[in-house]
């Protein structure tokens, strides 16, 4: 685990970690959830989190993502098999 002077991500970190300008608050969020970072809301409804909580996410997206999506397989072959 690395360790940051800061464990929260500033405004400014957490701009450059989205993509989002810090006024864009709905995409930031949406970003984190899709992403699976976990955060919580600061009383002025910006979204907070920490490296910790980035990282975790960004280790357990390696692992899922190098797995087939098994029910998507099955769909399609499903489908290909009602059409032939």
């Amino acid at each position: 685990m690395t360790l940051y002077p800061q464990p929260l991500l500033s405004d400014e970190d957490l701009a450059e970690l989205t993509g989002y300008e810090p006024n864009q608050i709905q995409r930031q969020m949406r970003w984190l959830k899709e992403n699976g970072v976990a955060f919580t809301l600061r009383r002025d409804g910006r979204p907070r989190t920490t490296w910790g909580a980035y990282e975790r996410a960004m280790a357990s997206a390696g692992s899922a993502s190098s797995e087939p999506n098994f029910d998507a397989l099955r769909a399609r072959a499903t489908k290909h098999q009602a059409r032939g």
